[in-house]
């Protein structure tokens, strides 16, 4: 069972304690219901086209295992539709502040940087060969030889990759 959101309508104003949205809920394809949050603090609050099938994806989350609590590894807790639907609008959010990054130029990770940083190239070469621009900066020693582009990347991994940094 595959979850996904689409049609996302974010409001970085009006999100105080928790994210405001509301989103639309898709299960393997199909829009299946809605969510919402306002933004306070409370939980998302979901609302299924078909209840029965609501209550489906409910018992599928429960045979989903623990994760890992983000502050501490070593301590778990049972997956729930709120977890899930937080870390899509983590995803979506990563998502957006990506594309953004990429307009600006050549994005690069390597290891000569340090936690919470990129590099960023710009030259007129990123528009027509992004590639050869990153090769360019390998041959030059401007950046390691174990050095991620995103620009490169298929969006889903730059986020990935985004969200590690």
């Amino acid at each position: 069972m595959k979850i996904t959101l689409r049609n996302i309508k974010y409001s970085k104003f009006a999100s105080q304690e928790t994210l405001c949205f509301e989103a639309s809920i898709y299960v393997d394809g199909v829009r299946r219901g809605l969510v919402e949050n306002s933004g306070r603090g409370e939980c998302n609050h979901e609302h299924w086209i078909d209840r029965d099938f609501g209550q489906k994806v409910y018992e599928y989350i429960k045979t989903l295992p623990e994760v890992p609590l983000p502050w501490d590894e070593t301590e778990t807790v049972s997956q729930s539709l709120d977890l899930i639907i937080d870390e899509l609008m983590n995803d979506w959010l990563a998502g957006q502040e990506v594309k953004k990054q990429l307009r600006k130029g050549l994005l690069v990770v390597d290891n000569s940087c340090e936690e919470g940083q990129y590099h960023i190239f710009t030259h007129p070469m990123l528009k027509t060969n992004p590639e050869g621009l990153f090769n360019h900066l390998k041959r030059e020693k401007k950046i390691d030889d174990d050095a991620v582009c995103l620009n490169l990347l298929p969006i889903e991994e730059a986020v990935q990759v985004y969200r590690m940094i």
